[in-house]
């Protein structure tokens, strides 16, 4: 465990993956060097696709009963559940409002849910994330040459979690749902039936 870890308020499978360390995060209001930032290109997309390639994990029935919660069983015949962290749950949202900022280029898959309130709903889980986490890093201000106000300083030292770490942890126990194996509806069979064959690296269904 790193020197800043400290033991959470709550069980989580991923418990071992948790390494926090200090970390610089900066970006410019325009930022063009990171591949997240910007307008919507095939590079673009391709990162944050890559973000979800872990996102689908199995759980095993000893790590369910100690969370005390429930989940799907995979038809896999394993016993393990179906589950995800919430860490990739919140990049999806994410990845949804800026899809939903450019509907111009982007056409949003059509679900259950209607698309603003899809947006609404992520925007609220974010708001709950972002104030349940509470970042108290301080940010400090300047003046600016050209602009009459205070001017913030974004290059500020955040307590951050090594994402690597995480990553791999969730890789180790990946899934791809569009394999039929996996997740079979008890009334409607496969869940995926309309994606079938779809490549192993879009095995997100993000």
């Amino acid at each position: 465990m790193g020197p800043l870890y400290k033991k959470p308020v709550f069980e989580t499978p991923a418990e071992s993956a948790v390494l926090k360390e200090a970390k610089l995060l900066f970006t410019k209001i325009n930022e063009t060097s990171n591949i997240y930032n910007g307008d919507p290109s095939p590079q673009v997309d391709e990162a944050w696709a890559a973000l979800f390639h872990h996102a689908n994990i199995r759980v095993s029935r000893g790590e369910i009963a100690r969370l005390g919660r429930s989940s799907i069983e995979l038809s896999d015949g394993s016993g393990d559940f179906f589950g995800t962290l919430d860490v990739y749950h919140q990049l999806h949202c994410l990845k949804y409002i800026r899809e939903y900022v450019h509907q111009e280029y982007y056409t949003i898959k059509t679900t259950n849910v209607p698309k603003k309130e899809h947006a609404n709903h992520c925007i609220e889980m974010l708001r709950q994330v972002i104030m349940c986490k509470g970042d108290t890093a301080l940010m400090t201000y300047e003046w600016l040459p050209d602009f009459p106000g205070p001017w913030p300083n974004f290059g500020i030292q955040h307590e951050c979690v090594n994402w690597e770490r995480i990553d791999d942890w969730s890789k180790e126990r990946s899934i791809n749902i569009f394999d039929p194996k996996f997740l079979q509806h008890p009334k409607f069979g496969y869940s995926y039936a309309h994606l079938a064959g779809a490549p192993v690296s879009n095995n997100n269904g993000r």
